[in-house]
């Protein structure tokens, strides 16, 4: 993954509208607490968005999108 400048203080909202502008349905009902689950529509697949969210988080959260066919800058822009 080509190191990418982003924000390192995005909050759960923010990553969340970002996923969402991309095209992954969030599920409040799918974390515990205040964990939030976000779905991938065509393959299925699934992440936790937590609470706090920390630089390593996000990292995970940009490699998930490349993993996914997605363009990690536009999810980077959106947050």
């Amino acid at each position: 993954m080509p190191p990418y400048n982003f924000p390192s203080d995005s909050s759960q909202k923010n990553i969340i509208k970002a996923f969402k502008k991309i095209g992954f349905i969030a599920d409040v009902a799918g974390g515990k607490g205040s964990h939030i689950k976000v779905i991938e529509p065509r393959t299925k697949k699934w992440i936790i968005v937590q609470n706090k969210i920390y630089k390593e988080a996000i990292r995970s959260y940009i490699k998930f999108v490349e993993e996914l066919g997605y363009n990690a800058n536009q999810f980077i822009k959106y947050l």
